[in-house]
């Protein structure tokens, strides 16, 4: 009972860093891309049949596209308090309600499971094991966490990739402010300056 809380508010401070501007933090990003590649070669590796192997890459590249859509709808700026990225929200949303609504589906499966073979068994006072010998990771939630995985992995990689290079220019001519994002078109030269 305690994970439901917790899982409660990782959802939430996900889906509200989805929305606004957030600073660059590197070590956080790769800590975060660390682990969801790790978490993914357990998913992986866990069910290595053809039908998993072929659900993990689906979702791999789906996520890598996503996350490439996403890079390219993202703005960043740069002010004295250092690098910020505004995400393109509706794609975060999307990765993160498929990847909640699996969830959900499967704790709806594994519940209904679980109530037929307390049923099944004829006393509800008997405690009967749950039913976590059957197959627990199948195809479609291998595919769909590898979506959201290799979905925050690409963008964290582009989103600090970015930041280093504007990081570089700090100082140069034409650099991005908070009243400029990087992605705005630099100033024109009046017609007549050297």
């Amino acid at each position: 009972m305690l994970l439901v809380p917790v899982m409660a508010f990782g959802l939430y401070r996900r889906v509200r860093r989805t929305f606004g501007r957030q600073q660059v933090r590197r070590g956080r990003m790769i800590f975060r891309m660390a682990m969801l590649t790790l978490v993914s070669a357990v998913f992986v590796l866990s069910s290595p049949t053809a039908v998993c192997l072929g659900a993990a890459t689906a979702g791999a590249a789906l996520g890598i596209g996503l996350a490439v859509l996403g890079l390219v709808h993202t703005r960043y700026e740069r002010d004295a308090k250092g690098v910020f990225y505004t995400g393109h929200p509706w794609i975060g949303l999307l990765v993160t309600a498929l990847f909640l609504g699996r969830l959900v589906a499967r704790f709806a499966s594994l519940s209904a499971t679980t109530a037929a073979a307390t049923s099944a068994a004829g006393s509800h006072d008997f405690p009967m094991p749950l039913p976590f010998g059957t197959r627990q990771i199948t195809p479609l939630t291998v595919g769909i966490f590898l979506v959201m995985s290799s979905y925050y992995v690409a963008l964290y990689a582009g989103v600090l990739r970015r930041a280093r290079a504007l990081a570089a220019t700090s100082g140069a001519p034409g650099a991005a402010t908070l009243a400029q994002p990087v992605d705005a078109p630099a100033p024109e030269e009046p017609a007549g300056a050297l």
